[in-house]
């Protein structure tokens, strides 16, 4: 793999690392593991590349589908629970459980649930109960994680040096959006408190 590659896994690995520490600041621990998850796949990645470890491939492909589906439901879990819906983080962790034990046994069903997993996370952050301003670009963020697993992950017509960094470009946009989100939310109702 192209150098070049490790900047955008790079940039995947800081944001994912920056808002797991954001989230464990605010008490979200599964938002938090979440995160914890997408930044391990991209320091696999970043590793992969920067040393030519090409017998990483199997590992890293593991980790950034299985990992980031049951790093999506830990984020879901986080977007439930930040309405108040549920105090109790077990239903969260069975159905990252069960993800993971799915993408396990059947890896064909890791897209389309990843792909159910955004849909749900656009609505939920389309409804999240604060500002504008926080909930639009997780909003956004969402929405276009569909097109940008369907369309640009691999894309031939884009190439892969420019489906590689807009794909991660667009992960890292995402991540620090429902990121900020989840902070924004819980800062509100606390102040509100």
């Amino acid at each position: 793999m192209p150098l070049h590659y490790v900047i955008t896994d790079a940039l995947v690995l800081a944001v994912a690392a920056g808002g797991a520490g954001l989230l464990l600041r605010r008490r979200q621990p599964l938002a938090a593991g979440g995160m914890l998850l997408f930044a391990l796949a991209a320091l696999l990645g970043v590793i992969r590349i920067s040393t030519g470890a090409e017998g990483l491939a199997p590992i890293h492909r593991l980790v950034s589908q299985a990992g980031g589906l049951i790093g999506l439901l830990l984020l879901l879990s986080a977007l439930v629970s930040s309405r108040g819906w549920t105090g109790n983080p077990w239903p969260g962790l069975l159905v990252a459980a069960l993800g993971g034990g799915l993408a396990l046994l059947l890896p064909a069903a890791i897209a389309p649930v990843f792909l159910l997993g955004l849909v749900i996370a656009t609505v939920l952050a389309s409804t999240a109960p604060c500002v504008w301003r926080f909930r639009l670009p997780a909003v956004i963020g969402s929405a276009l994680m569909i097109p940008n697993l369907v369309l640009v992950r691999n894309s031939a017509a884009l190439g892969p040096d420019v489906s590689w960094h807009l794909y991660h470009l667009i992960v890292a946009a995402w991540l620090l959006a429902i990121a900020l989100l989840l902070t924004a939310r819980r800062a509100q109702s606390t102040a509100t408190v």
